[in-house]
């Protein structure tokens, strides 16, 4: 199957291809060209990799949890592209798809952090057992409180996402890895999960300034 994998929930923005065991991604950190320039990036991508659109099987967006206006033109982008050349569009989950990716046998529970408000982060916990499951949704919580989590550790435990801290506590059980969501986690997500990827509805890590300004909150 060949797809294609779109990611847009993090500061930089990534595209890849896949097509059995072979992979190749492409980077774009143009961050506030985002809007003006996701399809020429798409295509770049597609040219790369000997692709034409209409070749293309699947599409793979991450949700997230990302920024309101990341995640909007991703998701908007990836249904657009998916409708004009006809084919399927899959939602995948952004944090799980990297903890998956990056998890070690031996470590059972798992946070990926994203920015959150001044003195916040954004938590989503894994744990592991026979399968890996998100025991806690994304969630803003206080740094100091979340720095506090991780001195209690007791377990092999993975902290991964982006622009984690350097003042995060270190300990023997801790493995902080400074990697947020890529295209290429999302691709393998998708092709290893084929029945976990069918929602569309975007995580937002913050609500977007209208959404603060005027006490509403937008779900898709």
């Amino acid at each position: 199957m060949r797809l294609l994998a779109i990611e847009t929930s993090t500061n930089v923005t990534t595209i890849a291809v896949a097509e059995g065991e072979r992979l190749l991604q492409r980077t774009f950190p143009e961050r506030r060209q985002l809007a003006q320039r996701i399809a020429e990036w798409t295509a770049q991508t597609l040219v790369d990799a000997g692709w034409r659109p209409d070749e293309v099987e699947l599409v793979a967006v991450g949700r997230g949890p990302g920024s309101w206006t990341g995640l909007r033109i991703g998701l908007g982008f990836a249904r657009a592209f998916a409708w004009a050349n006809g084919f399927e569009c899959r939602g995948v989950p952004s944090a799980e798809a990297t903890v998956a990716a990056l998890l070690r046998v031996d470590e059972l529970r798992a946070f990926y952090i994203s920015p959150g408000r001044t003195g916040e982060v954004i938590v989503a916990e894994f744990a592991r057992t026979d399968r890996l499951t998100k025991v806690a949704p994304e969630h803003p919580v206080p740094l100091d409180q979340f720095h506090e989590w991780l001195r209690t550790a007791t377990s092999p435990t993975l902290v991964c996402g982006e622009t984690l801290a350097d003042s995060l506590p270190q300990s023997e059980w801790l493995r902080i890895v400074h990697q947020a969501a890529t295209a290429e986690f999302s691709a393998r997500w998708a092709l290893a999960n084929p029945d976990r990827c069918h929602d569309l509805a975007p995580i937002y890590a913050t609500p977007s300034s209208a959404e603060l300004k005027f006490g509403v909150v937008v779900t898709s």
